[in-house]
């Protein structure tokens, strides 16, 4: 009995440092179990949040960021997936779950990034929007000045700025754009259009008017020569008939018909054509009327060019009478010519 109560307390002592060890462990396992929920639960949000970054990331892709703006992003992406995680520790796991914690959102803030990153594109889309259709309303004054009806083009402009005064996805906005710049592109074509057929338009009309302009030159040209060629020609038979041996009866009937035919297409304001011929008509009597005249002259002054040569053989002791009698008689047939 007395063994008995000796071991006792000892067996009591036994089972408390059991009990409380089986506590200590059990505590230690809950932690641990805590510390990897933990550790579960930021792994989880960090990879919600990469998920969260790629779906963001072809959203804005798809809407037509260009990849430009969204690649310097995507990079820090990669660079942040790069970078370790401190390891896990069974029984201290802090360390992880804030590295990973922080890494989550740092991703969000890099999803939000490339959200901003559209607005942005939008933003300097739009204002390229703003700018086309000013461009487009210039050319529309333009087309105005140059007298092309250009009122379709006015309403398109103003339909654009109606219906996209807020910002839209860029794809949406180059669609836009683009539809502003084909309209812009057709009006400067109808402007080119318009103002080279007015210049061709101009440059004939001028071409006209010179060509008439030249043709009522030639035509007065032809008048006012064959009113000298008249006066020329009555000047040649004034002076072939102070010859009275020469015959220019003919001439002068040709002169006068000739004068008559000019005065009728003075006043019926005949063609270039029939002035030339009048013209030319009476130029040529003029010709034949001088070289009467100057062929009889020339041979006068062959004539006495003659004598002259036989008054100088004579004084020089030659017998030249048979000469002078044939100089003589030649002249007498000079005096009789009338042709």
């Amino acid at each position: 009995m007395i063994a008995f109560s000796g071991l006792r307390p000892a067996i009591v002592v036994s089972q408390v440092v059991l009990t409380f060890g089986a506590a200590q462990l059990a505590g230690a396992v809950a932690a641990a179990h805590f510390q990897q929920d933990q550790v579960n639960a930021a792994q989880a949000a960090l990879t919600s949040a990469d998920h969260g970054f790629e779906s963001a990331t072809r959203q804005v892709l798809a809407d037509g960021t260009p990849h430009s703006a969204v690649d310097p992003v995507v990079a820090m992406h990669q660079r942040l997936q790069g970078e370790a995680v401190p390891s896990s520790n069974f029984f201290i796991d802090r360390l992880r779950v804030d590295a990973l914690q922080k890494r989550a959102d740092n991703t969000r803030a890099l999803t939000r990034q490339v959200a901003a990153t559209e607005t942005q594109v939008e933003v300097s889309m739009h204002q390229q929007l703003v700018e086309s259709v000013k461009t487009l309303r210039d050319h529309v004054d333009a087309a105005n000045l140059a007298g092309v009806d250009s009122q379709a083009y006015a309403a398109f402009a103003d339909s654009i700025e109606k219906d996209n005064s807020q910002l839209a996805i860029p794809r949406l906005e180059q669609q836009v754009i683009d539809q502003v710049t084909a309209k812009d592109a057709d009006l400067k074509a109808a402007t080119a259009s318009k103002v080279a057929a007015d210049q061709a338009a101009r440059i004939a009309a001028e071409t006209a008017a010179e060509i008439a302009r030249q043709a009522a030159l030639a035509l007065e040209n032809a008048r006012a020569d064959a009113q000298s060629s008249l006066q020329i020609a009555q000047a040649a038979l004034a002076r072939a008939q102070a010859i009275p041996v020469l015959k220019v009866a003919d001439n002068q009937a040709a002169i006068t018909a000739l004068s008559q035919a000019l005065t009728k297409a003075l006043a019926a304001k005949a063609a270039i054509d029939q002035f030339r011929t009048l013209a030319q008509g009476l130029k040529d009597q003029a010709a034949r009327l001088n070289n009467l005249v100057d062929t009889r002259q020339a041979t006068y002054d062959l004539l006495a060019l003659t004598r002259r040569e036989l008054d100088a053989a004579q004084n020089a002791k030659n017998d030249v009478t048979a000469e002078r009698a044939q100089v003589d008689a030649l002249s007498s047939q000079l005096d009789a010519a009338g042709d």
